[in-house]
């Protein structure tokens, strides 16, 4: 394997990696296959295909990148050295195949697997079940997932080495620093950009599509009557601020005339605070809007006092 290059830094056919599947990294593949089998563990709560689809991908091409760098070592001090295995074209065709046929086994084999541990899942939250075969799209979208997240990858990487060059050429510095340099801003710069604009952007896009079904409630939930509780009429904050999950929560619970009865003493009444996202959209004034209903019910004088956060954006 030689190690020329061409005058503008593009790597030649000489260089590219000597034992790839589909044009791809040998160890990498296998690691990212690895990767999607564990991505299909069962989970706390049924994941739908396409949802689990964009796990698996994001998963695979993170397993693909750890395997390339893992292989990286290998490849640039051993492999160059093991002439007679790069010269015995017929072995690496044949394991070439063997690895894709296996890759397709075990992607296929992990699905229907997978399939029936979701369906576990659903039976117990009683949840219609999925088909198998409709579960396989979740392959199908793990591999759209994994090839543009890869085409992305494969892009920042030709920025960072003509950034290299550029810092090489321009500002003379040495190239070992340019070349870590390079890819250290370019990694500040894409962590920030994801942080800030895309999170920020699909939280907001979230909230909109969500906003009809927040603003529902579910049947048998009304208003509550008691000042103990986040919606009635002494609580600052409003019935329809709350959301429907609070809507839910403040409604809930035993009474304290179902307590006293449940007991046999008498029962306090229970208290039930909740900020809702429509009334307070920064986690700060989530947080005192809580402290406003625990200070105005008198929460502090109970002798047990539990604050649980959502698993959602409320409060």
């Amino acid at each position: 394997m030689t190690t020329a290059s061409a005058l503008d830094g593009t790597p030649t056919v000489e260089q590219r990696p000597y034992f790839s599947v589909f044009g791809l990294d040998f160890v990498g593949l296998v690691v990212a296959v690895l990767f999607f089998a564990w991505s299909l563990s069962p989970s706390l709560i049924p994941r739908e295909w396409l949802y689990q689809g964009l796990v698996s991908g994001i998963t695979s091409v993170t397993g693909y990148g750890i395997g390339v760098l893992l292989a990286y070592p290998a490849r640039r001090w051993i492999g160059p050295r093991l002439m007679w295995w790069r010269r015995r074209r017929t072995a690496r065709i044949i394991a070439q195949i063997v690895v894709a046929v296996l890759a397709l086994i075990t992607v296929t084999g992990s699905l229907l697997v997978a399939a029936n541990w979701q369906n576990d899942i659903r039976a117990l939250m009683g949840i219609d079940d999925t088909t198998s075969f409709a579960y396989l799209r979740t392959g199908l979208v793990s591999v759209a997932v994994f090839a543009v997240l890869l085409l992305i990858g494969r892009g920042l990487r030709r920025v960072a080495h003509g950034f290299a060059r550029f810092l090489s050429a321009r500002l003379r510095i040495p190239v070992p620093a340019a070349h870590v340099i390079a890819p250290a801003v370019l990694a500040v710069a894409a962590v920030v950009f994801v942080d800030q604009v895309i999170l920020a952007s699909t939280s907001t896009a979230a909230r909109f599509v969500f906003a009809s079904d927040n603003n529902s409630t579910d049947p048998g939930v009304a208003p509550p009557h008691e000042p103990e509780r986040s919606g009635s009429s002494a609580s600052a904050s409003s019935w329809d601020s709350l959301g429907r999950q609070g809507r839910t929560f403040a409604d809930g619970g035993l009474r304290a005339d179902e307590l006293t009865e449940l007991n046999g003493a008498p029962a306090r009444e229970p208290i039930r605070v909740y900020a809702g996202l429509q009334a307070d959209t920064s986690t700060e004034s989530q947080v005192q809007s809580i402290l406003d209903e625990l200070d105005r019910t008198k929460a502090w004088d109970r002798e047990i006092l539990v604050v649980s956060g959502t698993t959602g954006t409320g409060g």
